[in-house]
């Protein structure tokens, strides 16, 4: 199990987290739900960050000063340093502190983790360090050289998931929002994404996923093992098929083709989470398993294409050989709805006999049902962080969906009622 506490942290007040194979944040905007969703990035790419330490021949002291500086660059210092706070990362087998604290009249920022995080390290340069004695003894080519970096992760994963029989490394694609930023940029892409222009941090990291996600042989990898139903739902986002030539993103509709930049605005923002989504999970890997964090998947779209991203997610939750993490923010109710329904496909084919259980197919294809115990549904307002999951139906809490309903009905309702009262006021004064 995984949990992410904080505690006043920017905007979060207080946050104990639980977190599943799918994690929903709903709230206004400016409440935190990125603020929560960027953590949760940073503490699931940690044993990464040790992998790199480890083939960069960084020591203790180095690595501690790497995750430091990537937390800031994550969250500028300015926004925090002079606050307290503590947040607390565990799973089970591991736990990372990140905390400043006030001592005397000075802040001071550390974070701190779990020993088995430095055994882990310590581990992964000793390895390494053979590695480079062997090679400048032995002479071998680069074909003949064992797979060293396999050797440093399955034993850095060993002392940091132990009761793992095969860990694999999680690779967090993070989705963000302004996704028709990259729709301008097509061509000079590439020079962006090594550039040294101040954006930002996530922007950045997206533009190279985007970069080999749009190079036709990664797209035709994708493909050997991507369901077709995945491609149509693809298509239906995009309204037509997406192409790539010689660097342009176009996409071929029934009234022909359009380059991305001249697209709509829904087009832009869904096209790089679309082929991100559709692509990555469905490539096989045996060292990495693909977690994604997307913030506002709704974006410039209408409800029931909103639906259908909804739809792509648990396809890609439901990937035999995945087996990620999906972290999703959001302002919609729409996106709840879309998940309730493919929780309750769920919940009603296990409740029914091999017989009846066709009919919910029919309705909604198994490779899209979510599992109730996957979920975990949160609504973040005013600093605090609370559960909307409902036990007794299994299901996202209906109060959560229909909040925003009932404020628009109860504004009418008090409109209509104004208009009542002033047509009956206005027939008795023809009677007088």
């Amino acid at each position: 199990m995984e949990n992410l506490a904080i505690n006043d942290f920017l905007s979060i007040k207080s946050a104990n987290i639980e977190l599943r194979r799918i994690n929903v944040f709903i709230g206004p905007q400016a409440q935190g739900k990125s603020i929560i969703s960027k953590l949760i990035y940073f503490f699931k790419e940690f044993p990464t960050e040790i992998y790199d330490s480890v083939v960069e021949s960084k020591d203790k002291r180095q690595f501690d000063s790497s995750i430091k500086s990537k937390f800031e660059k994550i969250f500028p210092s300015y926004a925090w340093e002079k606050s307290q706070f503590i947040i607390v990362y565990n799973n089970d087998e591991y736990a990372i502190f990140v905390e400043n604290k006030k001592v005397s009249n000075k802040y001071k920022f550390t974070i701190t983790y779990t020993p088995n995080v430095n055994k882990a390290l310590s581990a992964g340069r000793k390895v390494f360090a053979s590695y480079l004695d062997f090679e400048s003894e032995s002479g071998l080519s680069g074909r003949s050289r064992p797979n060293i970096g396999k050797v440093i992760r399955d034993t850095v994963l060993s002392l940091m998931f132990r009761s793992h029989d095969q860990p694999r490394m999680e690779h967090v694609i993070y989705i963000p929002a302004g996704r028709s930023f990259f729709a301008n940029l097509q061509k000079s892409l590439f020079s962006f994404i090594s550039s040294n222009i101040p954006i930002d941090y996530f922007l950045k990291v997206f533009g190279s996923i985007y970069e080999t996600t749009r190079e036709p042989g990664f797209i035709k990898q994708s493909a050997k093992g991507r369901p077709k139903s995945v491609q149509k739902l693809v298509d239906d986002l995009l309204c037509g098929i997406y192409e790539s030539e010689k660097g342009q993103d176009w996409i071929v509709g029934a009234r022909g083709k359009v380059s991305l930049s001249n697209s709509s605005s829904g087009q832009q923002e869904v096209l790089p989470m679309a082929i991100v989504l559709s692509t990555w999970p469905y490539i096989i890997s045996k060292a990495f398993v693909r977690s994604f964090v997307i913030e506002e998947p709704e974006a410039h779209l209408f409800p029931i294409a909103q639906a259908k991203v909804v739809a792509l997610i648990a396809a890609a939750y439901n990937e035999d050989f995945a087996g990620g993490d999906f972290v999703i923010t959001t302002h919609s109710p729409y996106i709840l709805t879309a998940f309730n329904n493919l929780i309750q496909a769920n919940n009603a084919v296990r409740s029914f006999a091999d017989e009846s259980a066709s009919e919910v197919f029919e309705i909604i294809p198994g490779d899209q049902h979510i599992r109730y115990e996957d979920v975990s549904a949160y609504i973040v307002n005013q600093g605090n962080v609370t559960s909307i999951l409902d036990e007794e139906y299994r299901l996202i809490q209906a109060d959560a969906i229909d909040e925003v309903s009932e404020h628009f009905s109860a504004t009418f309702e008090k409109l209509i009622g104004i208009e009542a009262k002033n047509n009956t006021s206005g027939e008795w004064d023809d009677l007088i």
